[in-house]
């Protein structure tokens, strides 16, 4: 019954998904598995800069982590772009570190890490593309210069394969 109220939502409100996005969507956790916040934790303390956690941080991380859901493989397998929604983790301007996990099997695996990560539409070896864009400060009415990362799926793991500054037309809502 819940997947005919979905697609009737979707439907009124003029969206397009296609079969395999609507089932994944359908299937949409509305809180984070527990495992995924502990394998989180885990990779944040596995880092090689000698960094770890203090009881604060976790706390924080425990009330402001935030998530979203994309198909990135087309699988019909969600996976999860987790962020600290906190000024202690997030720079200027929002530059929030994300972590991209996949689950496979019973446990969750890091894909990738870097500032505002985002699918693109583009694909390799079955995998969206994905794009950090980190920004980097206002240069006029609309226009903000941001530093982007781009990223392919090679097969095994993502791969950056271009980097540098790009300055976008941004229209502000009022």
């Amino acid at each position: 019954m819940t997947s005919k109220i979905i697609v009737y939502l979707i439907l009124i409100s003029g969206l397009t998904m296609s079969s395999d996005e609507l089932h994944a969507f359908a299937k949409t956790p509305s809180r984070l598995p527990s495992a995924l916040v502990d394998q989180l934790i885990h990779d944040i303390h596995s880092n090689d800069k000698g960094f770890r956690l203090s009881k604060h941080d976790i706390e924080v991380i425990y009330k402001n982590l935030k998530f979203k859901l994309r198909d990135i493989n087309g699988d019909g397998v969600l996976e999860f772009f987790l962020w600290i929604d906190h000024p202690d983790w997030c720079g200027a301007g929002g530059n929030c570190d994300y972590w991209i996990y996949q689950k496979q099997s019973n446990k969750y695996v890091l894909l990738l890490n870097d500032k505002q990560l985002n699918a693109k539409r583009t694909r390799s070896h079955g995998y969206c593309d994905l794009i950090s864009e980190t920004p980097m400060g206002v240069l006029g009415q609309n226009q903000y210069r941001f530093y982007t990362t781009l990223y392919k799926w090679d097969g095994k793991k993502y791969l950056e394969t271009s980097s540098g500054l790009e300055i976008k037309m941004i229209k502000m809502k009022k």
